[in-house]
């Protein structure tokens, strides 16, 4: 399991991802916010949140390095929301598995300080329900999904994980995995 997640991961690096959604709708659950506070600065503040100076002050439309207290700097990183995994084998027993690979791949992309990543409990609103991507992206305020199936047959799994662009509905990525239940 952990060598796909592991492949699951080095693929979804390789993408070229965009913070979601735009600057200009700071108001989304997606968007963190920074207030400033006495003694902040720029550069402490960037790589606390794993950004440059230049994309912070990109990002906030500033010109110079001078800070006021109690203004707000938008932290936005690319968003996403794993949804649970729908467990195809027919199995009930396996719905365990479907969501534990979900949990893994949420546990996972929390880890990369570059990505806003929707926690579980918010993502698995969604299991069993069938609710457009933009609807979820809206919802949550994000502007990935991950989602995908867990397929049991005998001693063998296939998963099968798409990353979806909620805005135009279109996967980025997709790939199949099949393996024995050994590994």
């Amino acid at each position: 399991m952990a060598k796909l997640l592991t492949i699951f991961l080095a693929a979804l690096l390789l993408l070229p991802l965009t913070p979601a959604p735009a600057v200009a709708k700071v108001k989304s659950a997606a968007t963190q916010v920074h207030v400033v506070k006495q003694g902040d600065n720029l550069y402490d503040i960037a790589r606390k949140h794993g950004m440059t100076v230049k994309q912070l002050k990109r990002l906030n439309g500033l010109s110079s390095n001078r800070l006021k207290i109690g203004q707000k700097l938008a932290l936005d990183r690319t968003a996403i929301a794993v949804l649970p995994f729908a467990n195809l084998s027919g199995e009930p027993e396996q719905e365990y598995f479907s969501e534990g690979i979900a949990e893994d791949i949420i546990t996972a992309l929390s880890k990369l300080r570059w990505f806003y990543v929707i926690a579980r409990n918010s993502s698995f609103i969604y299991k069993q329900k069938s609710v457009h991507h933009q609807q979820i992206g809206e919802e949550l305020g994000v502007g990935y999904v991950v989602e995908g199936s867990v397929r049991k047959d005998g001693d063998h799994v296939r998963i099968a994980a798409q990353l979806v662009d909620v805005a135009t509905g279109s996967h980025l990525w997709a790939e199949r995995y099949d393996r024995d239940l050994a590994d």
